[in-house]
């Protein structure tokens, strides 16, 4: 199991109970452990934009939604 994966698992958990300030923060540490390009990565950034609309931060959302299409 990979670090990546412990933290995309601990960030859907804290989604799961509506917690999405923590969900981000797990989503943000496993991001940038994670090697750019990989599987985890892409779930990673789009766990993470997620995050964010569920918040509301609708420009920061974009523009990691963005991050996925480049």
């Amino acid at each position: 199991v990979s670090f990546e994966e412990i933290y995309f698992v601990r960030g859907k958990m804290a989604e799961e109970i509506q917690d999405f300030e923590t969900a981000l923060k797990f989503h943000t540490i496993g991001e940038k452990s994670a090697r750019r390009g990989s599987a985890y990565h892409q779930r990673l950034l789009f766990a993470k934009a997620w995050c964010l609309r569920k918040l509301k931060r609708f420009d920061q959302a974009a523009l990691e939604f963005s991050r996925l299409a480049s």
